[in-house]
């Protein structure tokens, strides 16, 4: 197994997480998702981080030789939405991206980054831990099955014919 540590975000790794949420955007996009916009690279990473500021948030990387190989973006969720209409809303701990590079991906990454997110969201009290896939990314759904995760609700969409 290759060694990498894991590190929360600081400003010195910011190219490489543009990389990596770039690299995850291509991905999804070969498997049928939409383009990002030309700005994307530059213009994602400020926003996530904001997202991340407003949601009690953190992002964690794998390092590798010092430069990043895995991204974990985490926020934290508390009877927002829907759940303001729970009598005991949970506490819910969102990844909203996590990427691993290409190259480094069966290397025990995704699962260190996943525990990284896991550990934050526990010592934040939250209840529960929620993600999304893109149903066409089936290895990464496999992913999260192994990891303990299961399917809670089928998120769909049609297109519209003009």
């Amino acid at each position: 197994m290759e060694k990498f540590k894991i590190v929360e975000f600081e400003p010195c790794y910011q190219e490489d997480a543009k990389d990596l949420l770039l690299e995850l955007q291509t991905h999804l996009l070969s498997l049928g998702g939409l383009p990002p916009k030309p700005t994307f690279r530059d213009e994602y990473l400020p926003y996530l981080l904001s997202e991340i500021k407003k949601h009690d948030g953190k992002i964690f990387l794998a390092v590798k030789n010092s430069g990043a190989i895995g991204l974990v973006s985490c926020e934290i969720f508390f009877g927002e939405g829907d759940d303001a209409f729970l009598i005991d809303p949970p506490k819910c701990g969102f990844v909203a991206d996590l990427v691993v590079a290409k190259d480094m991906r069966g290397k025990g990454v995704g699962k260190a980054l996943i525990a990284a997110a896991e550990e934050f969201f526990v010592s934040k009290g939250c209840d529960r831990f929620e993600l999304t896939v893109f149903a066409p990314n089936k290895p990464a759904y496999e992913f999260y099955i192994a990891q303990g995760f299961e399917t809670r609700m089928h998120y769909m969409m049609r297109k519209i014919n003009r």
